[in-house]
């Protein structure tokens, strides 16, 4: 069983990701800033054989991140998986918007992230299929004219990983950045189907169990089944 601490489980990659991973296979630390959401996650994990913990949380909090990584590690008794799906956004112009704004867009986008993972690194070591995943956007390679701190905070998660990669791997840890495009809004309109990240990130799960190491997987167009 791989167990997986999941931010950002609320959102539509988040929910693809349990849509698709719910099983016996996977145990879950959803992480999130609505209980009531969590809960009915956690519901449908459990449903299909699967286990979950909720931990709710602002992770734009400097202290939060070791906060929930140690909740995790506790709960499903050590960590193999980190995702890190939680993100603000903020899509207006840059000047008018205000500083509280701006900083909880980079916080929760990049900070998180970042925490998350130092905080996480010790018990990823003890795993024997280690991964850390991030979920960017294309707006890190191609700024966002109405999205400035979103799309540095997108760059910043990119840049990270591809630092940081070859460090981690030397402790046995897979760190990959999957870059999607425009995520659809709703079913059947313009954009990638939150789905297709959803088998990405599954794909590069398995890949890790197969001895593969970490990667930028960018995801413009709608990937074959």
């Amino acid at each position: 069983m791989s167990r997986i601490l999941l931010t950002g489980a609320s959102g539509r990659v988040g929910r693809a990701l349990i849509e698709r991973l719910a099983s016996p296979e996977f145990e879950f630390a959803l992480v999130g800033r609505s209980a009531e959401s969590l809960r009915q996650l956690s519901d449908e994990i459990h449903a299909r054989g699967g286990s979950a913990h909720i931990i709710e949380a602002n992770l734009s909090s400097k202290t939060t991140p070791e906060t929930v990584v140690q909740q995790a590690a506790t709960a499903m008794g050590g960590l193999d998986v980190l995702i890190h799906g939680a993100a603000a956004y903020g899509f207006q112009p840059f000047a008018p918007s205000s500083p509280e704004l701006l900083l909880r867009v980079l916080e929760t986008s990049l900070q998180s992230a970042i925490l998350l993972t130092h905080a996480a690194i010790p018990a990823l070591k003890l795993s024997n299929n280690a991964v850390v995943v991030q979920i960017a956007s294309t707006a890190g390679l191609r700024p966002v004219t109405e999205a400035v701190v979103y799309s540095a905070a997108k760059a910043g998660m990119i840049a990270f990983g591809q630092a940081l990669r070859p460090e981690v791997e030397g402790l046995g840890i897979a760190l990959h950045t999957v870059i999607p495009g425009q995520l659809q809004l709703q079913p059947g309109g313009a954009g990638l189907p939150p789905a297709h990240v959803a088998q990405c990130i599954h794909e590069l799960i398995l890949q890790r169990a197969a001895g593969c190491a970490g990667s930028d997987v960018i995801l413009d167009e709608t990937p074959s089944e």
